[in-house]
């Protein structure tokens, strides 16, 4: 049995801030570890699930979810593998509208 303490944490890369129509890219590494499968999910701000992906499994993957509509989205990264789990990380998002200047 594998302990919380001992269980892989993702590093997760996702931008702050993107503009309306703008795609966006997120990135998951897995250090010091073998690689594991991943489920990368899109939350819209009332929870949601806007769109969900599984990368192959690789020790950096990158996910592009198409153009966002304005609004606060979650970015979750959970394990998929019962065999090889690894610690959920959420991160949020900003989708805004830019006005013509």
């Amino acid at each position: 049995m594998v302990r919380p303490s001992e269980l892989p944490e993702p590093q997760v890369s996702v931008p702050d801030l993107v503009l309306t129509g703008e795609e966006l890219e997120v990135t998951v590494e897995l250090k010091d570890t073998t690689p594991r499968a991943v489920k990368v999910a899109l939350l819209d701000e009332n929870g949601k699930q806007v769109e969900a992906r599984s990368p192959a499994i690789s020790e950096s993957m990158s996910i592009t979810f198409p153009a966002l509509a304005p609004g606060a989205y979650y970015v979750q990264v959970s394990g998929i593998s019962v065999g090889a789990p690894v610690v959920p990380v959420t991160s949020a998002v900003l989708a805004v509208d830019c006005p013509a200047v």
